[in-house]
């Protein structure tokens, strides 16, 4: 008996290399497939304030105006690899690297809360997703950022200073390269609450002070950056209004996202900085809440919903397609019924709270990103924790049915 178990283990082992190495394989052949092909509008952006970095001209947008309309922390990353060669293609390069890592790490974080054979179902599921590869090939920074997340939940579910320091660094790197990320922040600290020793609740806070403070040392200097450039306090971007305003507004829809008419807006702010039309769009949106409070929560809840869709109206009509659009359906609803029956057999299967602090995480952010509009892009570094739990259900489903059958044999 003990020959065969260190045979299957063997065998596992060597399954889980082979898919790991398949999802190397194939991340980086479309990478280099999609070449220097931009497909979207912010793809473009990115890519010209990272060879305004690489060039020396600091962070400036096409007209080389110095800029806080992107956030930085993707841009950064880029500019660091056009050392080797200023192209798109190693901004995709650099994506696909970071989704093989984001994989890696959301096995690890299986094995740490779940168990021993649950990593290889992490690696099978995301085969089997083809989302996040294509993400992988865009020059978006949500490929990057769920990889700073998933690294994240890794170091705070062991309970070490260091760790919660280093987690704090990468968070906050997170924050400038995402900023979505900061309206996070509560789902991260209830996180380290669940994972955490529950019975000490002075040391639980201590450890969220550390995290916080960390991340506060990363965003502060390009804070101050902001403040010093446009005389006024700029967090993190300044646009922020225009996203908060086609997420609110008289012509926003559950799925509309960047597609609302707001151009009667955007007319009045004609003439201002970028800060001043930041500032004018949010004030604009929080008018239309504060005049239409049933509609505006109608549509909340609408957006809430919406965060579980399998698709979106694109800006780029090229490249929407009914094809697209089914597998995506067929790829993504089959983890949404794994991650539920989860949830309904959490008590049966023993789930951990790390398990539980993944569902929170998953839940939450569809609360979090209706404030301003849903995008499946955006969810994409979350998918990452859906993946995370359908895993753990397959894994514990599979133990059940051994554990079943052996009794039946015996």
């Amino acid at each position: 008996m003990h020959v065969w178990l260190r045979v299957l283990q063997k065998h596992h082992r060597l399954a889980e290399r082979l898919l790991f190495a398949l999802l190397i394989f194939v991340s980086l052949s479309l990478a280099i497939t999609g070449g220097n092909q931009l497909r979207y509008p912010d793809e473009y952006d990115y890519h010209q304030l990272a060879l305004s970095i690489l060039e020396g001209d600091g962070y400036s947008n096409e007209y080389g105006e110095p800029t806080a309309y992107r956030p930085p922390g993707w841009p950064f990353l880029l500019s660091l690899v056009y050392r080797i060669l200023p192209q798109p293609v190693m901004g995709k390069l650099l994506n696909a690297l970071f989704f093989v890592g984001s994989v890696w790490l959301v096995g690890k974080l299986a094995e740490m809360h779940v168990g021993k054979g649950t990593r290889i179902w992490v690696f099978v599921l995301a085969l089997l997703y083809p989302l996040f590869i294509y993400t992988a090939g865009t020059l978006y920074p949500q490929t990057a950022g769920g990889f700073f997340l998933v690294a994240t939940l890794v170091l705070i579910s062991k309970t070490t200073w260091w760790r919660y320091a280093i987690a704090g660094l990468l968070y906050g790197f997170l924050i400038l390269a995402v900023p979505a990320f900061l309206l996070v922040l509560p789902l991260i600290f209830l996180c380290i609450a669940i994972m955490g020793p529950s019975s000490n609740g002075i040391l639980l806070l201590k450890r969220a002070v550390l995290f916080i403070l960390c991340a506060t040392v990363v965003i502060t200097p390009w804070s101050v950056r902001n403040s010093l450039l446009f005389e006024r306090f700029v967090l993190l971007s300044t646009n922020s209004g225009v996203n908060f305003l086609l997420g609110n507004s008289e012509n926003t829809t559950p799925q509309s996202g960047v597609n609302a008419d707001i151009s009667h807006y955007m007319e009045r702010t004609e003439g201002m900085n970028e800060v001043e039309r930041d500032a004018r769009l949010r004030s604009y949106a929080l008018e239309w809440i504060q005049s239409n409070p049933l509609e505006a929560s109608l549509l909340y809840a609408r957006k809430v919903l919406a965060y579980f869709s399998f698709r979106n109206v694109l800006y780029v009509e090229s490249e929407q397609s009914s094809l697209r659009d089914a597998v995506l359906f067929m790829s993504y609803y089959p983890l949404l019924l794994l991650a539920l029956c989860g949830l309904v057999f959490f008590g049966r299967f023993a789930f951990s709270r790390g398990v539980l602090a993944g569902y929170i995480l998953y839940v939450g952010n569809a609360f979090v990103s209706a404030i301003f509009f849903t995008r499946i892009r955006f969810r994409v570094p979350f998918d990452l924790i859906l993946i995370f739990l359908a895993a753990a259900f397959l894994a514990k489903l599979c133990v059940w049915l051994r554990g079943r059958i052996h009794r039946v044999c015996v």
